[in-house]
């Protein structure tokens, strides 16, 4: 069996490629970035070509074992300059990967400029046990990474270009903006308190509005770095967090006026 990999792009951090099984595609990889030097954690694996073996210890095989719920070589690349431990293996991002492999479909670009994957598991499984059963089986596998380009994508975009919104993956929020939110809840959770005390209960009720807010910005602050449409946004902070801020001050001021009757 012929593994190859074909990267067909680079970022500063990540490399972006296909993955193919006999000549013919899988999904898309994803890698670290070149480096003149070996930096340790941060470089991919030089071009070449090499063979594949499963192994059966170390961190990953327990891991994926524990996950998969059975015995689960895992898939090494051995005898690369430089490098030991290097396996194919799920990860979405760069910091995913320490000079490793990385499977997914489909791929996104960030506000970085940098090649992310969707779908690693997914894509992960599709290759993983036909390659497993071949070296089981005692066929041999080799794997050859390839810096010139194997496969087109009809639409390929270059770092740096937009995204459309369909090449985004469900980011979870608090990848963004998390002190803004992690401030709103801790503000929040006093004011819950302080409004249980008749002597700080319009003290509490004035810190919930405010905590309120303040997560609210972060939410929209997050959905807006996230998603991207023709120059707009979901949240569009000038409107709708100005909306929600002047709900709660009115609420704010009613409570008040109610208060002093």
């Amino acid at each position: 069996m012929k593994l190859r990999v074909g990267r067909v792009g680079e970022a500063k951090n990540s490399t972006f490629g296909n993955f193919f099984i006999n000549n013919v595609r899988q999904c898309y990889t994803l890698e670290n970035d070149s480096d003149p030097v070996k930096i340790p954690g941060e470089t991919r694996i030089p071009a070449g070509t090499y063979t594949v073996r499963l192994r059966s210890f170390g961190g990953f095989y327990k891991k994926y074992s524990k996950r998969f719920k059975e015995d689960h070589p895992m898939l090494e690349i051995e005898d690369v300059p430089y490098f030991t431990d290097v396996l194919i293996h799920i990860g979405n991002y760069h910091q995913d990967t320490a000079g490793c492999v990385l499977v997914g479909e489909p791929f996104g670009i960030d506000e970085t400029s940098e090649y992310y994957l969707i779908d690693s598991t997914k894509a992960y499984k599709k290759i993983y046990y036909p390659i497993r059963n071949a070296l089981a089986g005692g066929e041999k596998v080799t794997i050859e990474i390839a810096d010139t380009v194997s496969y087109k994508e009809p639409e390929m975009r270059t770092p740096g270009s937009k995204v459309e919104k369909t090449e985004l993956p469900k980011l979870p929020i608090y990848k963004r903006n998390g002190f803004k939110r992690k401030l709103g809840g801790a503000v929040t959770l006093i004011a819950g308190i302080l409004s249980l005390l008749p002597q700080t209960s319009a003290i509490g009720h004035g810190l919930l509005a405010i905590g309120g807010l303040t997560t609210t910005v972060g939410v929209g602050d997050a959905l807006k770095k996230n998603r991207e449409k023709d120059g707009k946004t979901y949240v569009d902070d000038n409107k709708v967090l100005r909306y929600f801020a002047d709900l709660i001050i009115k609420l704010i001021k009613q409570y008040f006026k109610t208060k002093g009757k």
